[in-house]
């Protein structure tokens, strides 16, 4: 940016013509995000605080994403009065940058609190737009796990909004998906005639899994008529389908195939290692969602979602290891005490101290993490998404739309990172 450019963008705070100008002004800024905006967005900011204009100003210094613009987000979340809708537009930032101190966790819970009390959050026609944004902070925060109660109440309530609902499926079924399904099958009773079983139908016509079958015959057996409607729909779909329309809806069958079996056969050899002794990956019925074909950018970000969690899923005995702090740093560079036990970082430091070579980058598991993480949580074009997928070779095909390429690529580096794990297990 010219100095020029900077200069005008930086008159238009305070000399306007319109909000309309206001608007373009700082949406620019967010484009072209610098420091030099940071401390005269926040001083117009303080201005239009109350307006319905006050989260484009957010937008921009979060844009900056520097640690004082970071500082600055902070001060003006934990002030009385700014908007609920304002602290929402802060939260990707604070989630971008692993920010998850106790009043952010406290006010995602309060939100939905607040909706399993009385059926809205705060504004009822932007509720489903809100609540994705708290639960993904929750659940990259991990504290998603202790509002399951307050999300089953919700999920539960016949009198929620079927949109918020089925929101909240998601999150929830996705969090530790045997116990879920599990307590779905042992009180199907709550939801059938309602239209959760409607909303559960639509859910998991794209499952896979044992339990995922005795689900879907209880639905049949005694579920709600429009719910046995969708699934029957959806298995006359499956069985209409010649050989290459089943390769188009699966593109990605037989390298998930692949990717089962490595996992299977480096649970395998590590529990019957005698230096190792335990299982690394934990059991994911959620594997197999990845032979979906991804046709859009949503599909991708739900994909991501999943791809993250099996990433991440390591086993209790994998991550345990008793590495303190300056220790770590000397294999892995710039971490942090609250990074110790991320499970990546743990089974990391678990193989180092049982003499298993290890390289910084963990065979590629932690690039593919940040990778998929950042899909995941940040679906537009972030500066750290755009590097990471150029990094990946992946960046042209982002921009050009080609969403199942993304994602075949991203399990094929997955592939190849338990295969040069599998190496280094058997040396």
């Amino acid at each position: 940016m010219n100095e020029e450019y900077i200069s005008r963008l930086i008159y238009l705070l305070d000399n306007h013509a319109s909000e309309r100008e206001l608007t373009d002004a700082l949406i620019e800024m967010s484009e072209s995000p610098s420091e030099i905006f940071m401390y005269p967005v926040l001083a117009t900011y303080r201005k239009f605080k109350h307006t319905s204009i006050s989260h484009y100003f957010i937008s921009v210094l979060g844009a900056i994403n520097t640690p004082r613009a970071l500082a600055i987000l902070n001060d003006i979340f934990i002030k009385e009065d700014t908007k609920r809708i304002d602290k929402l537009w802060i939260l990707p930032y604070f989630e971008k940058n692993s920010q998850f101190q106790e009043e952010y966790i406290t006010f995602c819970t309060d939100q939905l609190l607040n909706l399993k009390a009385t059926g809205v959050m705060g504004d009822e026609d932007s509720d489903e737009y809100d609540l994705p944004g708290i639960l993904s902070f929750l659940k990259t925060a991990k504290k998603l796990s202790e509002n399951l109660e307050v999300l089953r109440s919700i999920l539960f309530d016949p009198s929620q909004r079927r949109a918020i609902r089925k929101i909240i499926l998601f999150y929830w079924l996705r969090e530790n998906p045997d116990e879920r399904l599990n307590y779905l099958i042992e009180n199907y009773n709550k939801t059938k005639d309602d239209d959760l079983d409607i909303i559960l139908a639509e859910e998991l016509k794209s499952w896979k899994g044992s339990k995922i079958e005795s689900l879907v015959k209880l639905i049949k057996a005694i579920g709600y008529p429009r719910a046995k409607e969708i699934l029957e729909k959806a298995e006359k779909e499956k069985q209409g389908k010649n050989v290459q329309r089943k390769e188009d809806q699966y593109p990605n069958i037989d390298l998930l195939k692949d990717i089962s079996t490595l996992r299977s056969k480096i649970n395998f050899s590590s529990q019957e290692d005698q230096n190792l002794g335990f299982k690394i990956f934990a059991e994911s019925e959620s594997l197999f969602k990845q032979q979906e074909a991804i046709n859009n950018k949503d599909a991708l970000v739900a994909a991501c979602i999943d791809l993250r969690d099996i990433i991440q899923n390591i086993t209790p005995d994998a991550t345990s290891h008793k590495i303190e702090l300056d220790e770590a740093k000397k294999h892995i560079p710039n971490i942090k005490e609250d990074d110790l036990k991320k499970s990546l970082n743990a089974l990391h430091l678990s193989l180092i101290s049982k003499g298993i070579p290890v390289p910084q980058d963990l065979y590629g598991l932690k690039k593919l993490n940040q990778a998929v993480s950042l899909i995941a949580a940040h679906p537009s074009e972030s500066k750290d998404l755009i590097k990471i997928l150029t990094s990946l070779y992946l960046i042209e095909n982002y921009k050009d739309g080609n969403w199942q390429e993304i994602h075949t690529k991203l399990l094929i580096i997955y592939k190849e990172s338990l295969e040069k794990l599998m190496k280094a297990l058997k040396k």
